[in-house]
């Protein structure tokens, strides 16, 4: 690689670690101005973080890391080659989903109350490392879970159990059936009408950390794109106006 394109590399790499820096910085300082209410306190048809354990009556096992948890998601990805004659190790080719399944529903536990939440992919923002297995050299399965009394933060807008249910009878639930038939079950006890419930699209974001950890996280590693994206930058932008001086064409002396 020239040093003109090697230039150019670092001052493109820089750039885009700057807007993602950037991005991320103003969403941690979006997390932090999102008030974190005891589950109790919880306002209906208003954004609001909730921080508790984990649990669910039906313990199931994750298909990849064969753990007990209360929720997973599994994706399938399998290698594409740009050329036939392409290799893996050659890195001429991505991986690409081909399937993904999110399976489990939990319920919320803090010092105050019991709220449920029912995950969806876009929501996922979790801290821990996924688990990948190579079913071959081109098919691999990644998983992420929640484990059982694992601490959560969900962030969005709760809704009554009853809208869960016309919810779950008009898209279908990724769940266990004997959590399916709870659900019912507590739908038709007026104890539960209250029961605050995240899901859909009023489920923005689901973390496996305390508020205070994921406000903190987000905002170091936006710290950490916005330094790092800004030293790529300056380095590329001075490599390729070296380079560029070099080419210019000498002067004739006097």
């Amino acid at each position: 690689m020239n040093a003109f394109v090697f230039g150019a590399v670092l001052l493109g790499g820089g750039l885009i670690s700057l807007v993602v820096g950037l991005s991320r910085r103003a969403r941690a300082g979006a997390i932090r101005a999102v008030p974190c209410v005891y589950i109790s306190g919880l306002k209906p048809r208003e954004r609001q973080f909730i921080t508790g354990k984990a649990r669910s009556p039906v313990q199931m096992e994750s298909p990849v890391s064969r753990q007990s948890c209360v929720f997973y998601y599994e994706v399938t990805e399998e290698y594409r080659h740009n050329h036939s004659s392409s290799h893996r190790g050659a890195g001429h080719g991505s991986w690409d989903r081909v399937s993904d399944n999110f399976y489990g529903a939990f319920f919320v536990d803090d010092p105050t109350g019991t709220a449920l939440v029912l995950p969806n992919y876009g929501a996922l923002d979790l801290a821990k490392p996924d688990v990948t297995f190579d079913d071959s050299p081109d098919r691999r399965r990644v998983e992420r879970v929640i484990l059982q009394g694992e601490t959560v933060s969900a962030l969005g807008v709760p809704r009554q159990i009853g809208d869960l249910v016309k919810y779950l009878r008009h898209s279908g639930g990724n769940m266990h059936s004997d959590f399916m038939a709870e659900i019912m079950r507590m739908e038709r006890d007026p104890a539960f009408a209250g029961l605050p419930c995240f899901f859909g699209d009023g489920l923005e974001r689901l973390a496996d950390q305390t508020w205070e950890e994921y406000a903190a996280s987000t905002g170091e590693s936006a710290a950490f794109l916005l330094q790092a994206g800004g030293a790529a930058a300056l380095a590329g932008a001075a490599l390729l106006l070296y380079e560029f001086k070099k080419s210019l064409p000498v002067s004739a002396a006097d």
